[in-house]
């Protein structure tokens, strides 16, 4: 399969452009439509998480290969299933899809801010490399400092392949719509029995009254 053929695009097309023809082609072909087709939504979904991301559509142009996307997105896609199998639990009011967009993107935010703290503290600890020599074979010092830099750089990596996660998910939800959003309860709120401005007016007439004051 030709991920640009999958897309309708030309193999020089613009990211905006091949968003484009995505989000046309998801709606067309999802599953929950009428008429749809889920192995070419797969298709479209595979070339889309493929050739939207910068370094994975040099690979593929270079290489043809998309195992590696293919397992990601699978991944993404069972990922989607659990967020969709809590939100159902909760049955908050308002549009499903939206919320859970809100959720992703504030999850995204916050693994990248989490993976760029910890990566500075990685940088400040490379700044110890070769500050203390050992006249043995080994250097205990050494050999410390690479095991904390490594534990730190693997964490970089965990949570950044997580926001990777969320963010293919979110764009699996440019295809999906709430066709019924769970209305808001009416407020609870009732109106005074009285009005507080006329309330204050009058003991203000009060407080003029017990002084004296007349008024003009």
């Amino acid at each position: 399969m030709n991920l640009y053929d999958a897309l309708g695009v030309a193999k020089d097309a613009t990211s905006e452009a091949i968003k484009k023809a995505y989000r046309k082609l998801a709606q067309k072909h999802h599953p929950d439509r009428e008429g749809g087709d889920p192995e070419k939504f797969h298709q479209v979904a595979l070339a889309y998480e493929v050739l939207s991301d910068p370094e994975s559509r040099a690979r593929y142009d270079e290489t043809g290969e998309t195992e590696q996307v293919k397992s990601a997105l699978s991944e993404a896609e069972d990922f989607l299933m659990t967020i969709f199998a809590q939100e159902i639990s909760k049955d908050e009011p308002g549009d499903l899809i939206e919320r859970i967009k809100d959720k992703l993107q504030r999850g995204i935010n916050s693994g990248i801010s989490d993976a760029e703290e910890t990566q500075k503290e990685v940088d400040e600890l490379k700044m110890h490399e070769g500050r203390i020599e050992s006249a043995h074979e080994y250097n205990l010092f050494a050999m410390v400092l690479e095991q904390k830099i490594r534990h730190l750089q693997q964490s970089v990596e965990q949570a950044m392949a997580h926001v990777k996660t969320m963010e293919t998910a979110r764009d699996i939800l440019d295809s999906y719509r709430d066709t019924k959003p769970k209305p808001r309860p009416e407020s609870t709120y009732k109106r005074p029995l009285f009005d507080f401005d006329v309330l204050r007016s009058e003991m203000d007439g009060m407080r003029g009254s017990a002084f004296g004051y007349k008024g003009p």
